[in-house]
Parts: structure tokens; sequence; C-alpha cells
């Protein structure tokens, strides 16, 4: 079963939804494995019952039936292949492309789900991709969008279908508390950028034009 939902898609017209599940994640950290958590799991035969993967979500459940790609019974591992054959750590942010195919973050690498649920994982290089992945959205065309981390403030805006990078920085008054996730949609030719504290402290919201300038909002 879905354990704690980490990514949703409800398909326009057929009305079709998908949910991501993750176990034993820090989910305000980057969908971080908590070693303790993936130890008991794995004592207790937990990876029986709550598969990361992606499911069909069906009337109001996401249970062991509608898991479409997953490996249930193992350990969490970044290993790709067919549907039940293919496995995850703690899969999340799941965007939709034009063509239908799913992209999630799984251990800071982008990773795709075709419509016969073949998973397979993008190499960064080849994507021109530098710094961690940290955030993935879809715009209306279902062009895929990427931020990876460069540094502690420094961010590039990367989109798949061209290849075309931006790089921004975010000048910010002093933390008191640790950087915990960032996300973002885009909107018109630009991002909107939300950083997520830990330790609840609110966020912060930026606007990224096309060309890198940033406004706090």
């Amino acid at each position: 079963m879905v354990r704690y939902p980490s990514g949703f898609h409800r398909k326009e017209g057929s009305g079709e939804a998908f949910v991501l599940g993750c176990a034993a994640a820090i989910s305000d950290h980057y969908f971080l494995p908590d070693k303790d958590e993936v130890a008991r799991y794995t004592e207790h035969g937990g990876w029986s019952y709550y598969t990361p993967g992606l499911f069909r979500f069906t009337g109001n459940s996401a249970g062991y039936d509608n898991l479409k790609a997953g490996m249930p019974g193992k350990p969490p591992a970044l290993t790709d292949g067919q549907a039940l054959a293919a496995g995850f750590v703690a899969p999340h942010d799941l965007e939709v492309d034009a063509q239908g195919r799913f992209y999630v973050i799984d251990e800071d690498r982008i990773r795709t789900i075709d419509a016969d649920y073949k998973v397979a994982t993008l190499d960064p290089v080849a994507l021109g991709i530098t710094g961690t992945v940290r955030a993935l959205d879809a715009d209306h065309q279902g062009r895929i969008h990427v931020i990876a981390q460069r540094n502690a403030a420094s961010y590039s805006w990367h989109r798949l279908e061209n290849g075309s990078t931006v790089d921004f920085g975010i000048n910010r008054a002093v933390m008191t508390e640790p950087l915990g996730k960032v996300t973002f949609t885009v909107v018109g030719d630009g991002l909107v950028v939300n950083e997520r504290r830990l330790g609840g402290a609110l966020g912060r919201l930026y606007k990224v034009s096309a060309n890198g300038a940033v406004t706090a909002l």
C-alpha cells in the first residue's frame, strides 16, 4: 500500500489517477532515507506491505493490487526494469510530459516511467544538468522543467525539451533554520520558487524570470 503519498497526477479527460508512495524517508529533507527506519522495515518485513513506487489510484484507495511500478517485498533500491521488476528508494515529485511519460525524482536522480511501466534512470550529464536535482514541474504544454542546486544559494533551471539552462541565485538574509526543500511551479515564461525551512520556519517565495532575474515575493 501507499505508506506516505509523495506525488499525485490525474490525467485530463479520463480522470485516471496515479500516486507515488514512499516509506522510511524524511520528506522534509528531500526524501532522504532514514537508515534506522529502513532497517526497522527490513527486519519486520515491512517492504511486503509498503512498497516504494507508482500506484494507480482507483476509487478511494491505492492498495497492493494497484502497484504498477515498484519491487514488492524487497528493500529500497535504485533498479531500472519493467513494472514490478523495477526498484525505487523514495520516489517523489511526480510529473507527466505531453506524451504521457511519468517523471520522478529518486535518490537525487530523474527517473522515467513509460506507458508500459518500464522504469529508466536518466543520465544527468547527458541532460546537461550539474548540481543536485531538487524539483520537477510540467508546464501546461507538458514540457518538463528541472531545478538543480549548485551550492547553498545557486540554482539552475533546466528545460528538458530543448536542453536550455538558466542559472539564478537567491540572496537571502541569514537563515535561522536550515534549508529544507525547494519547490517551484512554472508561471508564464518564468518560475515561482519556494524555499522551505526545516524546524517549522516559514518558507519564502521568489519569482524567477526567463533570464534568471530573481524578485522576492
